[in-house]
């Protein structure tokens, strides 16, 4: 009979521990979200720290119970700024883009006055233990631009392969070229490769269209 107590008690004491360790592990994965719907309407909740391509809809959580909220479709999401508490400072913005009949989310990495500077992962998007972004693709990132009033992103080509930035590939000067016409100093320092894909950000920055 003691034995069977011993044995019963055990159990429990480890049931406890488990139970205790994964709750420690959602509260480690849960990172703030800042959702702007398409609609206009902002809301701010908790959510998982990593968001996959494949995602149809997002599992959201109240910020002061820690319940599951609410879910809502990623197409009906404009935008979603994560960050880490720790790390106020920090974070990242994720725009939902149309590129032809696709709705896909993409990291912002530049604002200029006129043009965006987007980068697309085609597995993750996750905030780190740093409070970061980071990307997970299978092959590469892609880099994308959103212009000034412009309704889908283009996509230039890729930007980077395992967290690397690399340089022209993909007809990104060609691409490039056509997207930033309207700048012909601009696209002269595309054409001589003086800029290539990895300046994306300072192009996007850089752009001023000459109407």
């Amino acid at each position: 009979m003691q034995k069977l107590i011993f044995t019963l008690l055990t159990m429990f004491i480890f049931s406890l521990s488990a139970t205790a360790s994964a709750a420690e592990r959602r509260e480690k994965d849960l990172v703030n979200a800042k959702v702007t719907l398409i609609n206009g309407e902002t809301m701010t909740y908790l959510t998982r720290s990593s968001i996959a391509r494949t995602q149809k809809s997002i599992t959201f959580y109240n910020v002061e119970t820690r319940e599951e909220e609410t879910e809502i479709k990623c197409d009906d999401i404009a935008s979603l700024y994560l960050w880490r508490s720790e790390f106020e400072d920090k974070g990242g913005l994720l725009l939902r883009v149309k590129e032809g009949r696709k709705n896909k989310f993409c990291l912002v990495s530049a604002i200029g006055e006129h043009a965006i500077s987007l980068r697309y992962a085609d597995m993750y998007y996750t905030v780190n233990d740093e409070g970061t972004i980071t990307m997970t693709s299978q092959s590469v990132i892609e880099g994308g631009v959103l212009m000034e009033g412009a309704k889908e992103a283009v996509f230039v080509g890729a930007v980077a392969t395992n967290s690397i930035l690399i340089g022209d590939k993909h007809g990104f000067r060609r691409k490039a070229s056509e997207l930033f016409a309207k700048d012909p100093d601009l696209v002269a320092k595309i054409q001589d490769k003086t800029l290539t894909a990895k300046d994306l950000d300072f192009i996007c920055e850089s752009y001023s269209p000459k109407e």
